[in-house]
């Protein structure tokens, strides 16, 4: 267990974190991972996928997430397993004290590795980080440019900007978001509906709001038997749909038969 919260306004408690995969036509729940609160939300991406092969005995076709997952390492992991991926990319966010100019007006060269800033000029990597690298002009270039005082107004020798790891990947995904059609759409809406329910039903119904025994094992066991829970109810749905219909689809031929004898 350990300690996390999902928004600055809500107090830092220990947490459990739930993964769950859900099939879009039927709304059964295929697949749940539980992992501390501080593994971020796509670290098991990878591991969930070939998970979810191994159940479905075929690899999925299409995969929806929520921002959180927004990212270049998932869109390439998705892209390199031939997925198509109905995911929006987290926006370009910046403090909102930042000066200067934002991310997109400086333009990523992915196949000389360079980038180049809004005047044009040439801005090679300097230093490796965690997430990219960051890249950087040179200081004679920003001296003499007369954008300066609208790129760099802190006072500082140079601009920088960084370069996330898979940001082609990501870039890609945004030209994408922005094309996005009904179909895409009506996905998206989709999974809020399937995924968040599945966890708001667990959480307001099933009690997985609190964990019911400490120790990761155990919560995934109480994760586990929420799902199959879940899993039944919605089974049982099926089932009374399927025999009304049938029994309608029945009363409907014997009148119909009696009609054409009469």
């Amino acid at each position: 267990m350990a300690a996390a919260t999902s928004s600055a306004g809500r107090q830092l408690l220990p947490s459990y974190k739930q993964h769950t995969s859900v099939d879009d036509r039927a709304g059964v729940i295929v697949d749940i991972e539980v992992v501390t609160g501080e593994e971020s939300d796509f670290a098991r991406m990878a591991e969930r996928l070939e998970a979810l092969e191994v159940t479905l005995g075929r690899r999925p076709g299409t995969v929806t997430a929520d921002k959180a997952y927004g990212i270049g390492k998932v869109y390439k992991l998705l892209s390199d397993r031939e997925i198509a991926a109905v995911i929006p990319p987290r926006p370009n966010t910046r403090p909102g004290n930042a000066k200067g100019f934002p991310m997109e007006r400086f333009r990523y060269d992915a196949l000389h590795d360079i980038v180049r800033c809004p005047r044009k000029q040439l801005m090679t990597p300097r230093s490796a980080t965690k997430a990219g690298r960051w890249f950087r002009a040179g200081a004679d270039a920003c001296r003499a440019c007369p954008l300066r005082a609208q790129c760099i107004p802190d006072g500082g020798p140079t601009r920088r900007v960084h370069i996330t790891e898979h940001y082609v990947e990501v870039l890609r995904a945004r030209r994408k978001r922005l094309a996005w059609g009904a179909a895409e759409n009506h996905l998206y809406s989709r999974h809020r509906w399937w995924v968040e329910g599945a966890h708001g039903l667990a959480k307001t119904l099933h009690g997985m709001a609190r964990a019911a025994r400490r120790g990761l094992e155990n919560m995934k066991i109480q994760a586990l038997l929420t799902a199959t829970a879940i899993n039944l109810k919605r089974l049982a749905k099926a089932f009374l749909l399927a025999l009304i219909h049938a029994l309608l689809t029945a009363v409907l031929k014997a009148r119909n038969e009696q009609t054409i004898a009469t």
